[in-house]
């Protein structure tokens, strides 16, 4: 078989079918899941003294090893913050990513998070 002309017309792309019914309107949701966010962020602590700060891990990269080193990191700092380990809370991705994680936590005393780590 011999390779087609250059100078012979495209095949048409799009045939229309026998006995159409005319226009099609379809409507396309953004797969994405945009949806609106009235505030992105809790407001910031005026500081971080005095306060309870909680962890959540997601389970994927040595949370043993960081969160030690952001706990003796943040008592240099403040020495009278309160920390409440990852382990005392649900790990994994799954796990923490849940609608009363909030609700949680509050129970926990918690006035700031860090979720973490990785992946």
């Amino acid at each position: 078989m011999e390779p087609a002309s250059t100078t012979q017309p495209a095949a048409r792309a799009v045939k229309e079918a026998p006995n159409a019914a005319g226009p099609v309107t379809l409507e396309l949701y953004d797969p994405t899941g945009a949806f609106d966010v009235p505030e992105v962020h809790a407001p910031r602590l005026d500081t971080l003294g005095g306060k309870t700060i909680c962890e959540l891990s997601n389970g994927v990269w040595e949370a043993d090893r960081t969160f030690s080193l952001m706990r003796e990191a943040l008592r240099k700092g403040f020495p009278d913050v309160r920390t409440i380990p990852y382990t005392e809370f649900p790990i994994g991705n799954d796990e923490i990513d849940i609608d009363d994680i909030s609700e949680i936590v509050k129970r926990k005393g918690c006035q700031a998070v860090i979720v973490g780590n990785a992946g």
